[in-house]
């Protein structure tokens, strides 16, 4: 117990033990979590990467496709008028 005192006194002064297995698992950890956050940051630019290397879809067709329906609806709905007007009429039944 002695011994101990002394040898705590002598190593006080030191910025780090390298003898001490707790300090080794530390610096294992830093280590570890250092390397983690690079590994992480990779994958998520290598994310980035693909993503901007795709291109967004072609959706000239589909306007097309939409004006065609608008018509359609317009020509559909002038016949639901036409209709109405005849069943409205008392003198057209």
């Amino acid at each position: 117990m002695f011994g101990e005192t002394k040898l705590k006194k002598k190593h006080k002064g030191k910025f780090m033990d390298f003898k001490d297995i707790k300090t080794w698992g530390v610096l294992l950890s830093i280590v570890v979590a250092i390397g983690g956050g690079f590994s992480k940051f990779g994958e998520i630019s290598n994310r980035l990467a693909v993503l901007e290397k795709k291109s967004a879809p072609d959706i000239k067709p589909l306007t097309a496709d939409i004006a065609i329906n608008k018509a359609e609806i317009a020509v559909l709905n002038a016949k639901v008028n036409e209709m109405k007007a005849r069943s409205d009429n008392p003198l057209g039944q």
